[in-house]
């Protein structure tokens, strides 16, 4: 007789890249002063622009490498029950060699746990 199974819930978090459309407008006398103006505030003062909408353009997502995201995870894969971090994509330019693969999941293991 088979043991009963049970469903267990896991969520990824990851890190992508992805294009948002910002929209605002300008005051000014012509369209040329007025993308004058544009590229000013866009390059001097963006913390003073007012933006009336913004669109997510999901057509330009694109997950993250880790060498992308200054070595850090990109991927991070968790157990719903208790949060508990189970696995990143940060070390997996660790390769075992000549079978010192415990040692290399041990080190791993540890650069995992010291990130939380």
């Amino acid at each position: 007789m088979k043991p009963e199974t049970k469903e267990f819930e896991f969520y990824i978090e990851e890190r992508l890249m992805i294009w948002n459309r910002l929209k605002f407008s300008v005051e000014a006398e012509t369209l040329e002063e007025a993308k004058e103006k544009a590229k000013y505030m866009v390059t001097k003062e963006r913390e003073d622009i007012e933006f009336w909408d913004n669109v997510m353009l999901y057509d330009t997502l694109t997950e993250m490498e880790v060498g992308d995201n200054e070595g850090n995870a990109t991927l991070e894969l968790y157990c719903d029950k208790d949060a508990e971090l189970i696995y990143d994509n940060a070390n997996e330019d660790i390769k075992p060699i000549n079978g010192f693969e415990k040692l290399y999941q041990d080190i791993a293991k540890a650069n995992i746990l010291t990130k939380l």
